[in-house]
């Protein structure tokens, strides 16, 4: 029952680190926050939960990582859940 992907790119925290988002610009491993992946996950670190979502808020950090990853998986939006549903590759 709780949000898992945030912001303009809905970046899916149970499976993204986001890079430079951390405090002092580290990268925070989200998925460590998590046990399971998606609908079935659960929050198993509050404080680690708290920082992705509010790093996963800021516009900036969203957008550049929702960049890294498109260009990671060779540009494409297969990383997206609706990526197919909308005609996307």
């Amino acid at each position: 029952g709780r949000a898992f992907s945030f912001g303009p790119m809905q970046i899916n925290l149970t499976v993204h680190t986001l890079n430079g988002c951390g405090p002092g610009g580290t990268d925070l491993r989200c998925l460590d926050a998590f046990s399971g992946r998606n609908y079935g996950a659960t929050v198993v670190n509050e404080t680690l939960y708290a920082q992705c979502a509010a790093a996963a808020q800021d516009h900036a950090c969203n957008l550049s990582n929702g960049r890294r990853i498109y260009q990671e998986a060779g540009n494409s939006w297969r990383p997206w859940s609706t990526a197919a549903g909308c005609g996307l590759r």
